[in-house]
């Protein structure tokens, strides 16, 4: 049964959706149903249908030849353009997106992170202070 109900899928995302629905509590005692697990991921001619077209990202205006790859960059490519507009506000320092997106995942990640920690404790924006707060996983206590 599990797998007629799998075969469709490409394997790398349902097993990245098992081994989230793992983490979650309400499944410790009781395994996700395969339906459930499922539920939200694309069949391979899906994919494959999707892919075959060209795609724009959002905010940079690059072209890719699939939807993942510009998923893949969209995602950075907002973070890179958050980072160089909060470094020239709180720094006055103007930064080169292409050397941000040219930096490995680790290294660009710490100074992200570093740069969020640095806005947190000293904004006086209050929505900018709790979107910051839930990257950073700060509780309401701090």
């Amino acid at each position: 049964m599990w797998h007629n109900i799998f075969k469709d899928y490409d394997y790398k995302d349902v097993r990245s959706k098992v081994n989230e629905c793992l983490e979650e509590d309400r499944f410790q005692f009781n395994a996700p149903t395969p339906q459930f697990i499922v539920r939200n991921l694309q069949r391979l001619e899906e994919k494959k249908k999707l892919n075959s077209y060209k795609v724009y990202c959002q905010n940079c205006g690059r072209l890719f030849d699939s939807y993942e790859e510009e998923e893949k960059h969209f995602d950075r490519c907002m973070s890179v353009d958050y980072v160089v507009r909060s470094s020239k506000k709180w720094f006055n320092k103007e930064l080169d997106k292409k050397e941000l997106f040219n930096m490995n995942d680790d290294d660009f990640k710490i100074r992200y992170m570093k740069l969020l920690a640095y806005i947190y404790k000293n904004t006086d924006n209050e929505k900018e202070k709790d979107i910051i707060g839930k990257i950073l996983n700060v509780g309401d206590g701090e």
